[in-house]
């Protein structure tokens, strides 16, 4: 069944006044075939069109604000070589991508376990000569202060 608001629209007969077609006005058989003619016009050429302007718009909208490294490069090329170098270098850099994913995933499904452990204490080479400051204050002004001298008297100092 036709819409009859389908065929207000492609009805040329039609003035601005009387533009009010309800959906009990009559509408003959010859307007019915009209509307399926038309429609299916539509449909054949006119549909696979606007759908791809419009896939293209929204791929080129994505491509352009894309984080993926190389794709906004490719979406903003100005010439044919340009757009031929990004798209060969992306496809180089996927290709790329991949192989070294699938050389990790089979090191991982490998299930190889490391049972050697290398623990060892290297000797440090010390200097032969040495400088060290055994007495950094005077004994005698370190006496004076009780606590202090509460902290030296354990130790023996040769003067």
């Amino acid at each position: 069944m036709v819409n009859p608001a389908a065929i207000k629209k492609r009805r040329d007969s039609l003035d601005a006044e009387s533009d009010a077609l309800s959906d009990t006005d009559s509408i003959t058989e010859k307007e019915k075939n009209d509307v399926a003619k038309d429609a299916k016009k539509e449909n054949e050429k006119g549909w696979n069109t606007f759908l791809y302007s419009k896939s293209k718009g929204t791929i080129r909208d994505w491509a352009e604000t894309s984080s993926c490294a190389g794709i906004p490069h490719l979406a903003s090329a100005s010439s044919f070589f340009a757009t031929v170098f990004w798209t060969v270098l992306f496809i180089i850099c996927a290709i790329a991508f991949m192989y070294l994913f699938l050389l990790t995933l089979i090191d991982f499904f490998k299930f190889e376990r490391i049972v050697k452990l290398n623990m060892g204490m290297a000797s440090t080479n010390l200097p032969s000569l040495t400088f060290c400051n055994i007495n950094p204050y005077k004994l005698s002004k370190l006496k004076m202060i009780p606590e202090l001298e509460a902290l030296v008297s354990p130790i023996q100092y040769d003067e």
